[in-house]
C-alpha cells in the first residue's frame, strides 16, 4: 500500500494547484510544473496525477486512483467536479489540511513541557531517595551507633514518601512519553483521541475539536456544490467523536426526510446559543457555507483556549506535587537530626 501524503503536504499541494488555477493556468500544466520541481513527495504525487490525466482520466478519478489522499479530499474534489468549482474546492481543502496539521503540531507541542517537567521531577526524587536519604541514615548511625525507634519511624516515613512520589512521577512520565509518541502517528492519534473522549477534563475539548472539523467539512462541501445531505454524510466519515457521530447519523436522516441543515444544527445543544442563532440566520441570508466556516474557526479557537487552560492547570499541579513530596521527605529526614542536636 502506498504511503499517503501528510496533512502538511496535502495542504501545500492543493494550495499551489488552487493558486495556479486562479491565475489562469491549466490543471495538467500545473501538475507538470510541480512534478518538475525538486524530487520529493509533492513532485512524485503531482507526476502520478499528471500521468493519470494524460491517460484520459479526470482529475477526480486521478486523485481516487492515486491512493495517497484521504477519503474526505477525494469526496470534495469529486463533488467539485459536478459543480465546476474545483479552484474553490482546492483552496478550501488546502486551508482545512493546513489547519488540521497546525492543530496536531499544537497538541504535540503542548505535551512536551509536561514531559520535561515530569522527567526533572523524577531526577530530583531519584537523587533524593537513593543518594541524599542514605547519606543522612549513615550520619545518624555514626552519631548514635544506630537509629532510635523514633528516628527510625521518621526515616521510614521519609523513605516511603520519597519512593512513593518517585514511583508516581516515573509512571506519569512514562504515560506522557507514550502519549507523545502515539500522537506522532495516525493510528496512535486515534487511540489518544479515544482516551480524550473519556477523561472528564478533556471530553468537552475533544467534542469541540471534532465539531469544528465537521463544520469545516460541511462548509467546504457546500461551497463545492454538494447537497446538504451529502455534506452531512461526508462529515460523518471524518468524525471521530462517538457522541458527534451518533448525532450526525440522526441529523442526516432528518435532512433526508426534508429538514434543513440549519434546523438540525439549531437542535444541537452542545453548540453555543450564539452559534445556533448564526446558523438559523444563515437561512435568511443564504450564507450557510460561510457561516459554517466561521463557526468552525470559532470552535477551533475556543478549543485551543481550553487546551491552554488545561496545560496552565497541569503546571502548578506538578510543581505542587514535587514541592510537597520533597518537603515531606526532607522534613522527615531533618526531624531526627533536630532531636539529636536537642539532646546535646
Amino acid at each position: 500500500m502506498k504511503k499517503r501524503l501528510t496533512y502538511e503536504e496535502i495542504g501545500i499541494l492543493f494550495g499551489n494547484l488552487g493558486v495556479m488555477l486562479h491565475s489562469g493556468a491549466d490543471l495538467s500544466n500545473s501538475l507538470e510544473m510541480i512534478a518538475g520541481e525538486k524530487e520529493g513527495p509533492l513532485s512524485l504525487a503531482s507526476d502520478e496525477l499528471f500521468q493519470f490525466m494524460n491517460d484520459g482520466k479526470s482529475f477526480s478519478e486521478a486523485v481516487r486512483l492515486s491512493e495517497i489522499f484521504p477519503e474526505y479530499a477525494k469526496g470534495v474534489i469529486e463533488a467539485s467536479g459536478y459543480s465546476g468549482r474545483l479552484e474553490e474546492a482546492l483552496l478550501d481543502l488546502s486551508q482545512y489540511y493546513e489547519k488540521q496539521y497546525a492543530l496536531r503540531k499544537k497538541v504535540q507541542g503542548a505535551l512536551i513541557y509536561p514531559v520535561i517537567l515530569m522527567l526533572l521531577m523524577c531526577a530530583v526524587l531519584l537523587i533524593l531517595v537513593f543518594f541524599v536519604l542514605p547519606m543522612f541514615i549513615n550520619v545518624y548511625e555514626g552519631m548514635t551507633g544506630g537509629l532510635l525507634a523514633s528516628s527510625f519511624r521518621y526515616i521510614k516515613a521519609s523513605d516511603i514518601t520519597g519512593k512513593t512520589g518517585t514511583a508516581i512521577a516515573v509512571i506519569a512520565s512514562l504515560f506522557l512519553i507514550v502519549i507523545s509518541i502515539m500522537a506522532g502517528n495516525e493510528k496512535g492519534r486515534k487511540k489518544v483521541y479515544r482516551l480524550s473522549e473519556k477523561l472528564f477534563f478533556t471530553k468537552d475539548v475533544a467534542f469541540s475539536l471534532s465539531l469544528s472539523k465537521a463544520a469545516s467539512v460541511i462548509a467546504t462541501l457546500l461551497r463545492s456544490g454538494a447537497t446538504e445531505e451529502t455534506a452531512l454524510i461526508k462529515a460523518l466519515s471524518v468524525t471521530e467523536n462517538r457522541r458527534l457521530r451518533d448525532w450526525t447519523i440522526e441529523a442526516s436522516e432528518k435532512v433526508k426526510n426534508g429538514a434543513s441543515l440549519s434546523s438540525v444544527f439549531a437542535e444541537l445543544n452542545e453548540l453555543p446559543v450564539t452559534m445556533r442563532r448564526m446558523i438559523m440566520g444563515s437561512d435568511i441570508s443564504g450564507n450557510l457555507p460561510e457561516t459554517m466556516a466561521k463557526i468552525s474557526e470559532m470552535l477551533a479557537s475556543d478549543s485551543h483556549e481550553k487546551i491552554n487552560s488545561i496545560i496552565d492547570v497541569i503546571e502548578p499541579v506538578l510543581i505542587g506535587f514535587l514541592t510537597l513530596t520533597v518537603g515531606i521527605t526532607l522534613l522527615s529526614v531533618m526531624l531526627p537530626l533536630i532531636g539529636i542536636l536537642g539532646a546535646f
